[in-house]
């Protein structure tokens, strides 16, 4: 399980997740990988970003009292 997935499934922390795929991105894109190989799992990674940032702007322009709690 990588560390994103922890934050989001453990501790329900996308902002967190985002910050650790964000430096996995930095990191990957630092690496020499042979191939295309690179370029799939930076793309890749750059989907995840795109969509934990989009969910973490949509629940926080949703106020509070609006938001069900489980």
């Amino acid at each position: 399980m990588t560390l994103f997935q922890v934050e989001i499934d453990e501790f329900q922390n996308y902002e967190k997740a985002h910050g650790a795929l964000s430096e996995a991105y930095k990191v990957l894109s630092q690496a020499k990988l042979p191939d295309n190989t690179q370029e799939v799992k930076m793309s890749d990674l750059k989907n995840r970003m795109t969509l934990v940032k989009a969910f973490v702007d949509a629940r926080t322009s949703v106020p509070h009292r609006l938001m069900i709690k489980t």
